[in-house]
């Protein structure tokens, strides 16, 4: 099934060294949430999925109502994120009801020393992880065996 992906924001809550988006969180606006309601009305004739990316997805205010709005138009929602916001269960559980179906979490390192250093923030990989384990007691991950794929 073909997806639109949506860079809903530039901003991020890590500042990663290898990031792709560089600078971009310095000079580039983020859409307003008409702007992005918009692009989901009107690609909903092309699309059945929809991936909310950014930057970091989960840290616009608006992200639930993002969520909630293309589940109303019939979309599978797939967020791509950091997954630190998920440590928060309220914040789980509101995506949850919202309507998102896939979470694709990234993790930048085996132990939090290397992932913190990476991302820059310090926890983030325990909020990561925490957030990892938050969607799995709602059943909401599912672990992938690369050997297999």
């Amino acid at each position: 099934m073909n997806r639109v992906d949506i860079k809903v924001t530039f901003k991020c809550n890590n500042h990663c060294k290898f990031c792709v988006q560089g600078d971009k969180r310095q000079w580039c606006l983020d859409k307003s949430t008409d702007e992005i309601k918009t692009i989901l009305r009107e690609s909903k004739g092309n699309f059945g999925e929809v991936v909310f990316t950014g930057g970091e997805p989960t840290i616009r205010a608006d992200i639930i109502e993002l969520v909630s709005y293309a589940k109303s138009l019939g979309y599978k929602i797939l967020i791509q994120t950091n997954g630190r916001m998920f440590a928060y269960k309220d914040f789980c559980i509101n995506m949850i009801k919202a309507g998102a179906d896939v979470f694709a979490i990234s993790i930048h390192g085996h132990k939090a020393e290397l992932h913190d250093y990476l991302t820059s923030a310090k926890g983030s990989f325990e909020q990561s992880t925490s957030g990892i384990r938050n969607l799995l007691s709602f059943g909401k991950m599912e672990w992938i065996d690369n050997k297999n794929h």
